[in-house]
């Protein structure tokens, strides 16, 4: 709109009207608002008075700025009450802001006023984009809206129809109309930044959407009623993302503007749906109101959701509608079910989730898929039908691996799928519900869905010889077979000795803790986000340059603090038995990476790997093949190579060692010895590097130096270590490497026990030189009479006990035994005895050194 052409050059009002044209033009918001002020009083009770108003407002909404506009259209409103061309200026206001409510409320008041076919039209437009939810009252609202801009010969008008039922077809989910939105958009200069980021967010690509819609909030903060849709909308796809804190905080910025916001009650109503607190306010949108049925149904508010969920039920046309409503009400009946135990809302439960999967095939919908085939997965463990509920939880994972694989950086791709529970998880969920519901016979699931979940391919690829091997674990409620499993595979431990299967799961560790006649199992709320977190937080204080500034600034001690705490120790700390010292754990994913041995005996100054003997198992049907094989491997022989190393003290040659130093320490002469099939055990003291992108081309540096000289997990793999039952790799970061799904990590460990070592002993992290020489010297003592996992646990004590230095759990719980912990010598009882009683005294000058 331009001023009223009735204000001639001659009228007091000349001038300002032309410095409002030029603040238009220049997009002085201020300066044009101060020119139609001061226009106003010199217009009053003249037939241009309601024109100059309605140029006004129509000016400061097409600058953007809408509180302005409103605030100003309401003030003419009061002088012009019966101008009805400005209560549809307050439609499109509030339009603008997304308040379709309001929209709502100003065509009511104005449906019978008299208003010209251009004005109508616009009213029915921002009326079609408010009844976004009811596809054909939309539809019909915009083709009248069409009719009277085409009448009027507005084809501009007719447009911004075209485009507001694009609009709403891509709120749908409409393929094409996503499609044509990111063509029509992206190849603009300058974007419309909602459309832009629906159209992404429909097409799941949250990232990108969250990066428009940032882009589009420090464009609008000069404005607080646009600003708010756009930070809600950030929030929520922050939260879709994974990124809670960023949320949060975006969160803090949304309470601070409704605050001022002229109607507080419903932004903070608004808030509650990505804040997650349930309300008792009722928004009119169908999204925002089946939301609150939802929040209500997982608040237990069973009666209320009951009462409001029939009211929402849409056209059965309506796709995305009646998967919503369908999806809400099967959560409504698994509520049911867990109030009342009656197994008829299970499957009423079971029906509406189908109805969701089938009205889901858009990609637009993927996510309300995902999350029906993962409820219904659970409605199926509980009705007994474990393939089932195996097949719905793969599939619901492949499609949250498919829009994690949808964002752009790998952080955020990591952290959605951290967050992500796979048929693995879910399995182990579920028998940790069965045990709350059955009672202690249900004990044994937890133990094999954790051994499940260690990956169906894990022995085959540990063990040589085991290729396809498929474990024989039971299914999820065979409570009678699961026991009988875990009894076969702990019948032979030592009662000293329990195995701890941990698994993580991205709301809760699982922990099972299993020895002869015995089982213990139990969980705690840790997120996967915060435990991965905390870990890396761990690791990087690790590296040789910043390890001793984060030992001396405390951070190494309190990540190791913050990960005890999440997983639980107090609680494992508890239920152990005071006969136990020895534990042979099973752990995957991120507990993999953690030095247990270093954690904190809570309440006290002990460390974990002080009161008990640690080892790692790949998988707890591992630990049987594994002692068979070591049972042939016993020996004493010992084949060391120390190519020249600096920072680790040269020590004497122990007995029935067969030495190769310096010149001699070359990858050849390596090969020939342990061809010989003469070594019992095998130790490399050398410095490493880990490759994390490809863990087989780690390598461990020999003679000569350089590439010649490289010794890689890929060469260690290939070669025939049947004889030798203990490969230790004394080097910095040779048990660093990157897991493989959730099996066991890939690189040195595995290779040495993919080459035939029974145990394998490396460092996690960069092994500090004298500490490592301590360590392992006496482990080679403690060895030749000791179980393996007790041996490197008393040198490590030696460690601490002798060298107060280098006490700190820093230098010493890097260190972890891998594979089979017993006893490596083949000397019977009499001679181990003997051997216990002459190694201090046979050591003595070594010990005092």
């Amino acid at each position: 709109m331009s001023a009223p052409r009735s204000i001639g050059p001659e009228h007091p009002a000349a001038a300002l009207v032309a410095r409002a044209g030029e603040a238009f033009t220049t997009g002085d918001v201020r300066e044009l608002d101060r020119a139609y002020q001061a226009i106003v009083p010199l217009v009053a009770g003249t037939a241009v008075a309601a024109a100059v108003a309605v140029d006004h407002v129509s000016r400061l909404l097409t600058l953007e700025h809408p509180t302005r506009a409103r605030n100003r259209c309401e003030e003419h409103l009061a002088r012009h009450p019966r101008e009805a061309v400005l209560r549809v200026l307050l439609a499109e206001i509030a339009s603008s802001t997304g308040d379709h409510e309001r929209v709502r409320s100003e065509a009511k008041a104005i449906r019978r006023s008299k208003l010209d076919d251009e004005s109508r039209a616009r009213l029915l437009r921002v009326e079609g984009l408010a009844a976004a939810d009811d596809g054909p009252a939309a539809a019909e609202l915009f083709a009248a809206a069409a009719r009277l801009f085409a009448a009027a010969g507005n084809a501009a008008g007719v447009a911004s129809v075209g485009r507001a039922r694009e609009l709403v077809a891509v709120r749908r989910g409409d393929a094409d109309a996503v499609a044509r939105v990111l063509a029509t958009e992206g190849a603009r200069p300058k974007p419309d930044p909602v459309r832009l980021a629906l159209a992404l967010k429909r097409e799941l690509r949250y990232e990108e959407a969250l990066r428009v819609l940032r882009k589009a909030a420090r464009s609008r903060r000069h404005d607080h009623a646009l600003l708010f849709p756009v930070l809600h909308e950030c929030a929520v796809l922050l939260r879709l993302t994974r990124q809670d804190e960023k949320a949060r905080q975006v969160v803090e910025q949304l309470e601070e503007l409704a605050a001022t916001a002229r109607d507080p009650a419903a932004a903070r109503a608004a808030i509650a749906l990505v804040s997650g607190d349930v309300q008792a306010s009722w928004d009119e949108r169908f999204d925002h109101r089946l939301r609150h049925v939802r929040q209500l149904v997982e608040s237990r508010r069973i009666a209320d959701a009951e009462h409001l969920l029939p009211e929402l039920r849409p056209a059965p046309e309506a796709d995305r509608e009646t998967a919503l409503w369908h999806l809400a009400a099967g959560e409504l009946a698994q509520a049911r079910y867990q109030e009342t135990g009656r197994r008829e809302f299970l499957a009423e439960a079971a029906r509406r989730f189908r109805v969701t999967v089938r009205h889901t095939d858009s990609v637009s919908l993927h996510d309300v898929r995902q999350l029906a085939l993962r409820l219904l997965g659970r409605v199926h463990a509980r009705l007994g039908d474990a393939g089932q509920a195996g097949a719905c939880w793969a599939e619901a994972h492949r499609i949250e691996e498919d829009i994690a694989g949808r964002q752009v950086t790998d952080d955020v791709r990591i952290r959605m799928l951290l967050a992500a529970p796979d048929e693995h998880d879910e399995r182990v969920r579920a028998a940790g519900e069965l045990v709350a519901e059955r009672g202690p016979e249900a004990a044994a699931g937890v133990a094999a869905a954790i051994e499940a979940a260690r990956g169906t391919s894990i022995l085959g690829a540990v063990l040589p010889g085991r290729a396809g091997a498929v474990r024989d674990l039971p299914a999820l409620a065979d409570f009678g077979s699961a026991w009988r499993w875990l009894s076969r595979t702990t019948r032979d431990l030592p009662r000293s000795q329990v195995v701890w299967l941990l698994h993580a799961t991205p709301e809760r560790v699982y922990h099972a803790i299993a020895g002869r006649d015995l089982l213990l199992q139990f969980s705690v709320g840790a997120r996967a986000l915060e435990l991965s977190d905390a870990v890396g937080g761990l690791l990087a204080c690790c590296s040789g340059d910043v390890l001793p500034s984060a030992i001396e600034s405390g951070d190494f001690e309190k990540a190791l603090a913050r990960i005890g705490d999440l997983i639980g120790v107090a609680e494992v700390v508890e239920v152990v038995p005071p006969h136990v010292e020895r534990i042979a754990v099973v752990a995957g994913g991120v507990l993999s990476e953690i030095p247990l041995a270093g954690l904190l005996v809570p309440d006290t100054a002990e460390r974990l790997g002080h009161r008990f003997a640690l080892s790692d198992l790949p998988c707890l049907s591992a630990r049987d093949p594994l002692r068979r094989r070591a049972s042939r491997q016993r020996g004493d022989r010992t084949l060391r190579i120390r190519p020249p190393v600096p920072g680790l003290s040269r020590t004497k040659v122990p007995p029935r060692c067969t030495p190769l130093d310096d010149a001699d320490a070359t990858t050849d002469r390596l090969q020939e010895e342990v061809k010989t099939g003469r070594y019992h055990r095998i130790r490399v003291d050398a410095h490493g590097a880990h490759d994390p992108a490809t863990p087989a081309r780690s390598w461990l540096q020999l003679s000569p130096e350089g590439g010649q000289g490289r010794w890689y997990a890929e060469d260690l793999r290939a070669m025939d270590l049947g004889s030798c039952a203990t490969l230790v790799l004394g080097a910095c970061e040779s048990g660093m490497a990157r897991r493989r799904g959730r099996d066991e990590r890939a690189g040195f460990v595995r290779a040495g026990l993919q080459a035939g070592a029974s145990t394998v002993v490396a460092a996690r992290w960069d092994a500090q030189g004298r500490a490592a020489t301590k360590v392992l010297d006496r482990f080679e003592r403690y060895v030749r009479y000791l179980p393996r996992d007790v041996a490197l646990q008393r040198a490590q004590l030696d460690l601490c006990r002798e060298t107060p230095a280098l006490g700190h759990p820093a230098h010493w719980a890097c260190w972890t035994l891998y594979g089979d912990p017993g006893l490596e010598t083949a000397a019977g009882p009499l001679r181990r005895f003997a051997r216990r009683i002459f190694d201090p005294v046979r050591n003595r000058d070594a010990d005092a050194r």
